[in-house]
Protein backbone atom coordinates (compact mmCIF):
# COMPACT_ATOMS: atom_id res chain seq x y z
CA UNK A 1 0.00 0.00 0.00
CA UNK A 2 2.81 2.40 0.92
CA UNK A 3 4.55 1.67 -2.39
CA UNK A 4 1.31 2.34 -4.28
CA UNK A 5 0.89 5.74 -2.59
CA UNK A 6 4.51 6.63 -3.34
CA UNK A 7 4.06 5.66 -7.00
CA UNK A 8 0.86 7.73 -7.28
CA UNK A 9 2.55 10.79 -5.73
CA UNK A 10 5.55 10.44 -8.06
CA UNK A 11 3.36 10.19 -11.16
CA UNK A 12 1.25 13.16 -10.09
CA UNK A 13 4.33 15.31 -9.50
CA UNK A 14 5.95 14.31 -12.80
CA UNK A 15 3.38 16.24 -14.83
CA UNK A 16 3.32 19.30 -12.59
CA UNK A 17 5.38 22.39 -13.31
CA UNK A 18 6.90 23.94 -10.23
CA UNK A 19 6.40 27.68 -10.44
CA UNK A 20 8.84 30.22 -9.21
CA UNK A 21 10.94 33.10 -10.47
CA UNK A 22 12.35 32.25 -13.85
CA UNK A 23 15.09 33.80 -15.88
CA UNK A 24 16.86 33.20 -19.15
CA UNK A 25 17.12 29.55 -20.03
CA UNK A 26 14.78 26.59 -19.92
CA UNK A 27 12.54 27.85 -17.12
CA UNK A 28 10.97 30.54 -19.32
CA UNK A 29 10.65 28.43 -22.44
CA UNK A 30 7.54 26.62 -23.59
CA UNK A 31 7.41 22.84 -23.74
CA UNK A 32 6.46 20.64 -26.69
CA UNK A 33 2.74 21.40 -26.57
CA UNK A 34 1.51 24.35 -28.68
CA UNK A 35 -0.44 25.88 -25.78
CA UNK A 36 2.13 28.39 -24.60
CA UNK A 37 3.81 31.68 -25.47
CA UNK A 38 6.94 33.15 -23.91
CA UNK A 39 9.32 36.06 -24.33
CA UNK A 40 12.20 33.69 -23.60
CA UNK A 41 11.36 31.05 -26.21
CA UNK A 42 13.22 31.30 -29.51
CA UNK A 43 10.67 29.37 -31.60
CA UNK A 44 8.64 31.70 -33.83
CA UNK A 45 5.20 30.27 -33.01
CA UNK A 46 5.84 30.44 -29.26
CA UNK A 47 7.77 33.71 -29.03
CA UNK A 48 6.36 37.10 -28.09
CA UNK A 49 8.31 40.29 -27.44
CA UNK A 50 8.86 41.49 -23.86
CA UNK A 51 7.07 44.65 -22.78
CA UNK A 52 9.16 47.77 -22.25
CA UNK A 53 8.29 50.21 -19.49
CA UNK A 54 9.45 53.53 -18.15
CA UNK A 55 9.93 54.42 -14.52
CA UNK A 56 10.87 52.15 -11.65
CA UNK A 57 10.57 48.40 -11.53
CA UNK A 58 8.30 48.73 -8.48
CA UNK A 59 5.90 51.09 -10.29
CA UNK A 60 5.85 48.77 -13.32
CA UNK A 61 5.01 45.80 -11.09
CA UNK A 62 2.15 47.71 -9.43
CA UNK A 63 0.75 48.63 -12.86
CA UNK A 64 1.15 45.03 -13.96
CA UNK A 65 -0.73 43.71 -10.91
CA UNK A 66 -3.61 46.06 -11.76
CA UNK A 67 -3.57 45.07 -15.44
CA UNK A 68 -3.55 41.32 -14.78
CA UNK A 69 -7.04 41.16 -13.25
CA UNK A 70 -6.50 37.45 -12.66
CA UNK A 71 -6.01 35.44 -9.55
CA UNK A 72 -2.52 36.18 -8.26
CA UNK A 73 -0.95 32.96 -6.98
CA UNK A 74 2.39 34.54 -6.10
CA UNK A 75 3.76 38.08 -5.99
CA UNK A 76 7.28 39.02 -4.95
CA UNK A 77 9.62 41.78 -6.03
CA UNK A 78 10.25 41.30 -9.74
CA UNK A 79 7.94 38.29 -10.11
CA UNK A 80 4.22 37.58 -10.50
CA UNK A 81 2.37 34.33 -11.07
CA UNK A 82 -1.30 34.62 -12.05
CA UNK A 83 -3.88 31.95 -12.80
CA UNK A 84 -6.64 32.36 -15.36
CA UNK A 85 -9.61 30.01 -15.78
CA UNK A 86 -11.43 29.39 -19.06
CA UNK A 87 -15.09 30.38 -18.95
CA UNK A 88 -16.67 27.19 -20.17
CA UNK A 89 -14.51 24.30 -18.96
CA UNK A 90 -12.64 26.11 -16.14
CA UNK A 91 -9.21 24.98 -17.42
CA UNK A 92 -6.36 26.78 -15.66
CA UNK A 93 -3.69 28.72 -17.52
CA UNK A 94 -0.61 29.95 -15.68
CA UNK A 95 1.02 33.27 -16.49
CA UNK A 96 4.38 34.16 -15.00
CA UNK A 97 5.95 37.61 -15.24
CA UNK A 98 9.59 38.41 -14.58
CA UNK A 99 10.90 41.97 -14.26
CA UNK A 100 14.72 41.74 -14.41
CA UNK A 101 16.39 44.04 -11.95
CA UNK A 102 18.65 45.88 -14.40
CA UNK A 103 16.41 46.02 -17.48
CA UNK A 104 13.23 47.97 -18.09
CA UNK A 105 11.31 45.08 -19.65
CA UNK A 106 8.76 42.53 -18.53
CA UNK A 107 9.30 38.94 -19.61
CA UNK A 108 6.44 36.49 -19.42
CA UNK A 109 5.36 32.93 -20.02
CA UNK A 110 1.69 32.02 -20.48
CA UNK A 111 0.80 28.34 -20.70
CA UNK A 112 -2.17 26.02 -20.34
CA UNK A 113 -1.80 23.44 -17.60
CA UNK A 114 -3.68 20.75 -19.50
CA UNK A 115 -4.52 19.82 -23.06
CA UNK A 116 -2.52 19.96 -26.24
CA UNK A 117 -3.62 23.13 -28.04
CA UNK A 118 -5.10 26.33 -26.69
CA UNK A 119 -6.25 27.61 -30.12
CA UNK A 120 -4.25 30.81 -29.56
CA UNK A 121 -5.86 31.70 -26.21
CA UNK A 122 -2.57 32.41 -24.41
CA UNK A 123 -1.30 34.69 -27.21
CA UNK A 124 -4.58 36.63 -27.29
CA UNK A 125 -4.55 36.97 -23.48
CA UNK A 126 -1.03 38.36 -23.51
CA UNK A 127 -1.90 40.81 -26.30
CA UNK A 128 -4.89 42.06 -24.25
CA UNK A 129 -2.75 42.32 -21.11
CA UNK A 130 -0.09 44.27 -23.04
CA UNK A 131 -2.74 46.78 -24.13
CA UNK A 132 -4.13 47.03 -20.59
CA UNK A 133 -0.63 47.49 -19.13
CA UNK A 134 0.07 50.24 -21.68
CA UNK A 135 -3.23 51.92 -20.76
CA UNK A 136 -4.80 51.35 -24.19
CA UNK A 137 -7.61 49.02 -23.10
CA UNK A 138 -10.05 48.80 -20.17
Amino acid sequence: MKALLLLAATLAAAGTKQFGPFGPGEAGRCGRRPNCVSTLDDRKRRRMEPWAYEGSREDAQRRLEQAVQGELADARPGYLHAEFRSKLWKFVDDVEFWLPEHERVIHFRSASRTGWSDFGANRRRMQRLAERFAGKAP
